[in-house]
């Protein structure tokens, strides 16, 4: 799994108050600045695209939480399945006690 951000969502977390933004799937993670696109942050196996054309999901993160957008082709069981392989990640352990938020609903 690439995760791509890491560094940038560290200073974000340590800063305190933030939002910012990941696009992410089975592949991987990249985390960025409110200010860029979530369609613009690709790479291989990892490409979100509105109206769910794309094969990745993405989300908004914020202290403590990160709002996941609906795609039509992840289920709420495969975003958790996906989060819990994100968290597994040690660049990640920061995350590990977050909320995590799919079509409305808290997945953990």
């Amino acid at each position: 799994m690439k995760l791509i951000g890491v560094e940038f969502l560290a200073n974000q977390i340590a800063d305190g108050n933030f939002t910012a933004k990941v696009v992410f799937n089975h592949n991987g993670a990249i985390f960025f600045p409110v200010h860029e696109q979530h369609r613009d942050q690709k790479m291989p196996g990892l490409s979100y695209a509105d109206e769910s054309a794309g094969t990745a999901l993405a989300g908004m993160v914020s202290p403590g939480k990160i709002e996941i957008r609906n795609h039509r082709d992840f289920s709420s069981e495969r975003v958790t399945a996906i989060i819990n392989q994100l968290l597994a990640a040690a660049e990640l352990a920061a995350l590990g006690n977050w909320e995590f938020t799919y079509r409305g609903q808290k997945l953990r």
